[in-house]
């Protein structure tokens, strides 16, 4: 035993990989994604108060604008497949698998080849599209943003572009060799200095040209601190690999993440190119609001596929089958509450940003009661990653394209951005249908029934007394001070209710205990006691 143990440290000393359970693993790197987007949205929505309050509407429609193609162009130069909430993560996939892989089998030397062949080929293809945007910054301006963006800031944006697609491989690389704090942490702080840096510049008078500059900054930032931590342990001697074997791995995410970025922005693009730039802006808060509910869920594929990847390699695929699992569980518990919290108090929430995104509140709604009942589906995601099944979610996700292309083209003519967000909600449930049948055919698809059955019933029942008790309470500045004391009361009130169900363990209870810091005790002991489990 003890030889095992001294065998299994000296492995991690080398590699810094296997010291860990799986589980415990992934739940470290969920959690610290998913702090990292709990503190980022909150930086955001001061930030975005500020910015939302100062800026017109339109003006908020270019900044959203401007997003498209940045998100965009990362997509498609980082292989990359966003979430169908779309994040501030737009990582590639083939580092993220290729990296724990390899480093699964103890051939590190590949894992430093695959990394850097993917960043030459970002590198490559991302240099090409900013150079044509910048090129392009004048019709740009005249054709996308109706001439009311300033071709300065087009030029600012294709720097920013080729800044933060190159930040984004070397942070999949943190991620694939499960340094995730780390990476959080850098994620947390580039995003301090473009939202404390950008509000201050608008508050002096930039408007957006202060917002771009504060974001070229920002990249400049993370770039440096994610590059100079992930080369480190990389830089080893090289062990060749195919190029033709990563390739056949990237190569179909190139047409799925154009497919996936479609089905995580065809609904922004639409109403960009379809409605006013101030509707574009409205629409973009109700998304904002809505995609608080997806950061649970986005935190975990991200977290997990490395860990997936590993057991798969290694052949562990019972292993493999009860970790899936368990995450269906944490997810559910987790990202339901949120989803329907955020549907029931929608429209106190997107009046932080200004009385005129009033109109948001049911679009957020919509979309968020989708983001809730399909969370789960996250977890098949990574699967289907892990296991190298790209072409099945390429499939899947084009069919859900499809499906919002007419949702798009019938509902928005006859229900505006309500129509777009009722597009997008139905796509949201279809793919998630489709991703569980594929992986069920896959030998892949596990759930935890009675935790999704409980957290939905839960979650309904807190949503129901929220939105009641929101929508008793009259006037502007009563509704936004009773989000303070309707929050946590929500939280409290769907705890009470899994208590009444005993859906929670003695074993989650362990699994909480475990990943969080030791001062973080106190709140375990009191999410025990109110949950009825000691």
């Amino acid at each position: 035993m003890y030889r095992e143990s001294f065998i299994r440290v000296s492995i991690y000393d080398l590699v810094n990989f296997e010291l860990e359970s799986a589980d415990t693993t992934v739940a470290k790197g969920a959690t610290s994604i998913y702090f990292s987007n709990i503190v980022i949205l909150g930086m955001n929505t001061l930030y975005f108060i500020i910015i939302a309050n100062l800026l017109s509407t339109a003006e908020i429609g270019i900044y959203a604008g401007m997003q498209l193609i940045i998100f965009g162009f990362s997509t498609i130069s980082n292989f990359s497949l966003p979430q169908i909430i779309p994040t501030n993560i737009m990582i590639p996939q083939a580092v993220t698998k290729l990296i724990p892989e390899f480093l699964g089998r103890k051939e590190k030397g590949k894992a430093t080849r695959s990394f850097f062949i993917i960043l030459l080929i970002a590198i490559l293809i991302v240099t090409l599209l900013s150079i044509l945007l910048y090129i392009l910054a004048e019709p740009v301006s005249q054709i996308l943003f109706r001439g009311e963006a300033e071709v300065l800031w087009v030029q600012l944006l294709a720097l920013d572009t080729w800044i933060f697609s190159i930040g984004q491989v070397f942070y999949g690389g943190l991620v694939g060799l499960k340094r995730i704090p780390k990476a959080s942490l850098f994620l947390i702080i580039s995003f301090a200095v473009k939202f404390i840096l950008g509000a201050s510049l608008v508050l002096a008078g930039q408007g957006l040209l202060g917002i771009i500059t504060a974001f070229v900054i920002g990249d400049i930032v993370f770039l440096m601190l994610t590059s100079t931590s992930c080369l480190k342990p990389l830089w080893v001697h090289h062990e060749p690999v195919p190029t033709k074997f990563i390739m056949n791995y990237s190569l179909p995410l190139l047409v799925t993440s154009s497919i996936i970025f479609g089905v995580t922005q065809l609904d922004k693009i639409f109403a960009f190119l379809q409605l006013e730039l101030s509707d574009l802006g409205v629409y973009n808060v109700a998304v904002t609001a809505a995609t608080i509910g997806a950061f649970a869920p986005n935190a975990i594929t991200t977290a997990l596929v490395p860990s997936l990847s590993t057991l798969e390699a290694t052949k562990k695929i019972d292993k493999f089958r009860k970790l899936a699992k368990s995450y269906t569980r944490y997810v559910a518990l987790i990202a339901t509450p949120m989803s329907f919290g955020v549907a029931a108090l929608a429209s106190g929430l997107v009046q932080l940003f200004g009385q005129q995104y009033l109109p948001g509140a049911f679009p957020a709604t919509i979309m968020s009661i989708a983001i809730g009942l399909t969370a789960i589906s996250a977890v098949y995601n990574g699967e289907l990653l892990a296991t190298g099944r790209t072409k099945s979610i390429m499939l899947v996700n084009l069919v859900g394209l499809i499906i919002l292309g007419i949702g798009l083209t019938i509902l928005t003519p006859l229900l505006d951005f309500v129509g777009v967000a009722l597009s997008r909600s139905i796509m949201i449930i279809s793919i998630a249908i489709f991703l569980a049948y594929v992986t069920h055919k896959r030998g892949l698809f596990v759930i935890d029934s009675k935790a999704y059955r409980d957290s939905v019933f839960a979650a309904s029942v807190m949503g129901i007394i929220l939105f009641l008790t929101l929508d008793f309470i009259s006037g502007y500045r009563s509704q936004l001070i009773s989000l303070a004391f309707l929050i946590p009361a929500g939280v409290i009130i769907y705890l009470v209710i899994l208590r009444i169900l005993k859906t929670l363990q003695p074993d989650d209870i362990e699994f909480i205990r475990r990943f969080l810091p030791k001062r973080a005790e106190r709140f375990v002991q009191i999410v025990s006691k109110i949950v009825g489990v000691s």
